[in-house]
């Protein structure tokens, strides 16, 4: 896979970043028969790694691995975990526009638990936990769902996330003086709590609506903790203690996201509309 600079499709989904290469590996063991415990399991391993497609620069190499398994009773198990940024990898985006700091390993498992999908009525829990950069970020995920289908025309799905994260390098607008530029980082505190509500009713066979909304509360406090300094260009690989004073500040945004979407040419027991979930972005 390769996007090279400025490759923009943003019309067509979300595209994270390019200027991208990278190799993927994907591995699995299928238990298609029943055995005495669970009804089939399916066990994923995955292997990628990625780089610039200018300097070759590593920005992430992970391993992951994940299971999911059926029980007799027709539920779900769901875990998995990835342990990341192995060997020397750098990030060329933190410092924004300035120079790559090198990142250090995370690790990030996750669990899930879903009832029959065969019921009216389907509940369904996740929970997912990350710890990088030595310990200085980390966050926790906890996102109960429950789905409903009241008919095979009509459907609905109501969930609930609550996100505590702890970021250690939050990037800050960088700050010039006479000794040069500073890139600044924070440390960020941040809880976040949504809601998402979707409806979908398959009008005819080549009819389908679906309301979706989706409101969050986002709300935390941040403060300066380091900063480093670039020299005739060089990469640094760890970054200098804080030249810049002690600052906190909080904040808080709300907001209600509400959408309306209509599909016409979709095929009867088809999604019109891909899932969609709420997301916070970097702040």
């Amino acid at each position: 896979m390769r996007r090279s600079p400025g490759f923009e499709i943003n019309d067509l989904g979300i595209l994270f970043r390019s200027d991208q290469q990278g190799w993927n590996t994907w591995g699995s063991l299928n238990w298609q028969k029943p055995h005495k415990v669970f009804q089939r399991a399916f066990w994923n391993f995955n292997w990628w790694q990625f780089w610039t497609t200018g300097d070759g620069l590593p920005t992430d190499r992970a391993a992951n691995t994940n299971f999911h398994g059926q029980f007799k009773n027709q539920w779900w198990i769901h875990v998995g975990g990835t342990l990341g940024n192995l060997g020397g990898i750098f990030c060329d985006r933190c410092a924004r526009g300035g120079p790559a700091v090198r990142s250090d390993q995370y690790i990030a498992p996750w669990l899930g638990l879903q009832y029959d999908q065969r019921a009216a009525v389907v509940p369904q829990v996740f929970v997912n936990y990350f710890k990088g950069e030595r310990g200085h970020s980390q966050s926790f995920n906890i996102n109960p769902q429950v789905d409903v289908r009241v008919s095979s025309q009509f459907r609905g799905s109501l969930s609930f996330s609550a996100t505590h994260n702890i970021n250690g390098t939050q990037d800050l607008n960088p700050v010039t003086d006479g000794t040069g530029t500073h890139y600044l980082f924070a440390h960020l505190d941040q809880l976040t709590t949504s809601m998402s509500f979707r409806i979908d009713y398959t009008a005819t066979p080549t009819l389908t609506v679906q309301v979706y909304a989706a409101p969050f509360v986002s709300k935390g406090r941040w403060s300066t903790s380091a900063s480093f300094r670039a020299r005739h260009g060089h990469r640094l690989r760890q970054p200098l203690p804080s030249l810049c004073r002690d600052t906190a500040q909080r904040f808080q945004h709300q907001v209600l996201q509400l959408e309306f979407r209509g599909a016409v040419g979709v095929s009867p027991g088809l999604d019109a509309v891909p899932s969609l979930e709420s997301r916070t972005g970097r702040l």
